[in-house]
């Protein structure tokens, strides 16, 4: 073992092992927000993620124009105003979304945007139908998938008739439009078991796999063979998955109760068509509503939910909301019974929860909480990595206490955007706009695999005053190596040869000689301007740490996946100890900065 002094403060002592994550330097991050006057944590849009303005309706903003009418989206700064839930597919490289243009009318305004391009505008000739018949005021909810395939579900106006006005339409990678479903017609090309039955005017909740399967729900369906109590399906492909009439597996003391109906947009595929998810409701006279995986019944009102530990049931109507991500993970949010405690539920584990000191990030202060927000939680998405993130409402100011946080799927959360966090909206690079984020859409909310995060909120200004409302894109700051070297008189021989990104490993070398021994990196809190030694200028602070010796001055190190450590900064220092006349002397080389990011 080989040991020298950096400082005569103090002693470093060189270890062939990694540095333990737990040892790590306290990470820096880059510009915050003022922490809340309670002293609860708060997080800058701009210090791990970068914002970007997919569409907005800011007056004069370039993300302000509808593509293919050169129209301003609609003004304001209501929830509802301009834009409502993106959808995008299982790769992220698909995007739709229903929005309304500033065009003077409402028999016009609505439409669907896809992938930056007008697709459809309510009130114009519905391409899939006869001439004559026009768009009619769309569906919230698109089905896309990775191929650029589309699944919608409408109900055309114009000179359709209103008994055959309903159509579920597929829309494939060639542009062509194919009615799958239409009111009135026969149900036998997709589901030939119920030979002789037509669809009726309920065609809603469109579902797409992969592989470009489609799904809807069906209510409603005239001349069924079990009549008015068995008309409404889930359907699959040439299949249903789940019935009216049908008893659902899993039901509280072995119950027999049968499917009743289907909540409305609240049926999921996942993208390989192997696994389901639905809400609704048996016939039971109590305890009636039900979340349903597969089959088998995950949740059900009236009863706790299994291994969670509540005393109480949930309550009357208490599955709020239900989702299924582009994993096949399910997510419900809701409440429970007596004391209103809210939760929400990850693949069965309840893993936030208000009211009860749950902190939002592991070590805060700042906890969920329903005083302001009786739902308190309002949205969640994961994706296929095991990450997720959710909205919710917490303890803090009344201003600034709406947050959405990011989870890496193993408890690492940070707090990516908060109610009051500034938004730079003409992109110079300072918060000098005026504008703040003030809400953020329910259920609006979308985790893409690299880890950005797709979601709609309305701004204010400083006097409080709902003004606007966009569509926002935060993306994981990138990785990056930045050298540095002080006075230029140490040795450049410390260099990155790959980025130090997120769950991936860190590649850098230190330039080695004939005579070289070991070498090392030192780790630190703090940058350093150069503080002369007799082995060089010392570039970090803080008692750097070694980390990682070799001898041949290749250095590989895995940088954990861990939320917290995103856009986090390290300053780190190459080291070489050379022999010079039989005597170990040590060099110090060159800095490198490392942001740690995508």
């Amino acid at each position: 073992m080989i040991r020298f002094h950096l400082l005569a403060a103090s002693a470093v002592v060189f270890s062939p092992t990694l540095l333990a994550q737990d040892d790590l330097p306290a990470p820096q991050r880059g510009s915050t927000v003022p922490t809340p006057s309670n002293g609860h944590f708060s997080a800058a849009t701009s210090s791990r993620f970068d914002l970007t303005f997919v569409y907005s309706n800011v007056p004069g903003h370039p993300s302000n124009v509808v593509p293919g009418l050169g129209l301003p989206f609609d003004p304001g700064g209501g929830s509802a105003d301009a834009f409502r839930e993106p959808w995008v597919s299982p790769d992220g490289q698909q995007l739709v979304i229903d929005c309304d243009a500033d065009t003077g009318s409402t028999a016009d305004d609505n439409v669907y945007l896809f992938n930056g391009q007008l697709l459809l505008q309510e009130g114009t000739q519905a391409p899939w139908a006869p001439m004559g018949e026009l768009v009619g005021t769309l569906d919230d909810r698109v089905a896309v998938n990775s191929r650029g395939e589309l699944l919608i579900t409408n109900n055309t106006g114009g000179t359709a008739p209103a008994t055959a006005d309903d159509y579920v339409v597929f829309f494939d990678r060639n542009a062509v439009w194919t009615v799958l479903a239409k009111e009135g017609e026969l149900v036998d090309p997709v589901l030939p078991g119920l030979a002789g039955a037509t669809w009726d005017d309920s065609l809603d909740t469109p579902c797409l796999t992969e592989a470009g399967v489609a799904g809807w729900r069906a209510a409603g369906v005239d001349s069924t063979p079990g009549g008015t109590a068995m008309d409404t399906f889930l359907v699959l492909g040439n299949q249903t998955v789940a019935e009216e009439g049908q008893v659902p597996g899993g039901l509280a003391g072995g119950a027999m109760d049968v499917w009743q109906n289907f909540d409305l947009d609240d049926y999921f595929t996942s993208p390989d068509g192997l696994s389901w998810l639905a809400l609704g409701d048996t016939d039971a006279t109590a305890n009636d509503d039900i979340l349903v995986y597969n089959g088998q019944v995950v949740l059900q009102e009236g009863v706790p939910i299994p291994g969670s530990g509540f005393a109480e049931p949930i309550d009357l109507s208490g599955i709020v909301y239900a989702w299924m991500d582009e994993a096949g993970t399910w997510f419900a949010h809701g409440n429970n019974d007596v004391t209103e405690q809210d939760w929400l539920v990850r693949n069965g584990v309840v893993v936030a929860t208000s009211d009860a000191g749950d902190p939002i990030v592991p070590g805060s202060t700042e906890t969920w909480s329903d005083t302001d927000y009786a739902a308190c939680f309002f949205a969640v998405d994961g994706n296929i990595q095991g990450g997720y993130v959710f909205g919710g409402v917490t303890d803090a100011p009344s201003d600034s206490n709406g947050v959405l946080v990011y989870d890496d799927g193993q408890g690492g959360r940070v707090v990516v955007c908060r109610e009051n966090d500034p938004v730079d909206i003409d992109g110079n690079g300072q918060f000098d706009d005026d504008r703040f984020f003030n809400t953020f859409g329910n259920d609006d909310l979308r985790l893409l695999p690299d880890g950005s995060i797709l979601f709609t909120a309305t701004l204010r200004d400083g006097a409080g005053t709902a003004t606007d409302q966009g569509v926002f894109r935060l993306d994981p700051v990138s990785a990056s190596c930045t050298f540095r070297n002080g006075s230029g008189s140490n040795p450049a021989d410390f260099a990155c040869t790959t980025n130090p990104v997120l769950g991936g490993i860190w590649n850098s070398t230190i330039q080695t000689n004939a005579n070289t021994l070991q070498t090392a990196i030192l780790f630190a809190v703090f940058p350093d301007n150069g503080t002369p030694t007799p082995f060089g200028e010392l570039l970090i602070s803080n008692n750097p740490p070694p980390v990682a010796l070799t001898a041949n001055g290749a250095h590989s190190i895995q940088i954990p996946t861990s939320a917290p450590l995103i856009g986090t900064s390290f300053p780190t220092q190459g080291l070489r100890v050379d022999n010079v006349g039989g005597t170990p002397t040590a060099v110090l080389l060159n800095a490198l900065d490392l942001v740690i990011g995508s």
